[in-house]
């Protein structure tokens, strides 16, 4: 999903692969921390986390599939 966020944004596949890499990281010890986890705690973490890195993306990534 990030990679075609960034797509929409102009934002080159280089440096949202290196962000993905780093969120994917922080989203997997986040999880092996947790004995249980929803898809909506998955995706309120990844929001977060790539918030640190294009506040662009992680604005679309929130609000995928609503009306804007």
């Amino acid at each position: 999903d990030l990679l075609k966020q960034a797509r929409a944004l102009n934002i080159s596949e280089a440096v949202v692969e290196e962000y993905a890499g780093k969120v994917g990281e922080k989203v997997e010890k986040w999880v092996r921390a947790r004995g249980g986890v929803t898809e909506d705690d998955v995706n309120s973490i990844i929001a977060r986390e790539i918030k640190k890195y294009n506040r662009d993306i992680a604005f679309i990534y929130e609000n995928r599939g609503k009306i804007i």
